[in-house]
């Protein structure tokens, strides 16, 4: 079956023009509805998310002043400060002596009149810092005599504070370990 169009070309346009402002119309439309559906659709999921929001930024606030809150966040950073330090230690044990052996090394050469209170080591800096009390001053020129000759250790610094007293010094030895 053919189909023939004998109307004028001015009418034929005219005709094409509607068919397509007809389908422009029609899908204009379902996208339009479709836009519409979605927005209404979502408009309460938005609403409730942003409820939840505020409550749970108002719980946020109301935990972080508590002292529990407090006393976790101190625990954390604790945390953190070992982590880094057993790291440092590590890096230490690399080159083949233990931190502990080097530890042990420098308590064992540890000349009479001299009593360590406090160990700390500096990662960082590759510091060890030795506090203590010495009976004389010629007990901690000893021990920095015995500390300069350890292998294991490239540099002594003993502030002139620690060297004051005659008797019974307090004393602080700054040692920088080889990495």
């Amino acid at each position: 079956m053919l189909h023939f169009n004998i109307l004028p070309p001015e009418e034929k346009k005219h005709m094409e023009t509607l068919r397509e402002s007809r389908i422009a119309i029609v899908w204009g439309s379902t996208f339009f509805v479709v836009l519409v559906f979605t927005a209404l659709l979502l408009l309460p999921s938005y609403f409730t998310l942003s409820l939840q929001k505020d409550e749970v930024l108002r719980n946020l606030e109301i935990t972080e002043n508590s002292p529990v809150a407090k006393r976790v966040i101190g625990i954390q950073q604790s945390i953190i400060a070992l982590k880094k330090n057993s790291e440092d230690i590590k890096k230490i044990s690399k080159n083949g002596n233990s931190f502990s052996s080097i530890v042990a090394n420098i308590v064992e050469g540890i000349p009479p009149g001299i009593t360590l209170t406090a160990l700390e080591y500096d990662g960082v800096l590759q510091r060890l810092s030795l506090h203590g009390i010495a009976d004389t001053r010629a007990a901690i020129a000893r021990l920095e005599e015995i500390l300069k000759k350890n292998k294991n250790i490239k540099d002594v610094h003993i502030p002139l504070s620690s060297l004051v007293s005659q008797k019974s010094i307090n004393f602080n030895i700054a040692v920088t370990v080889l990495p």
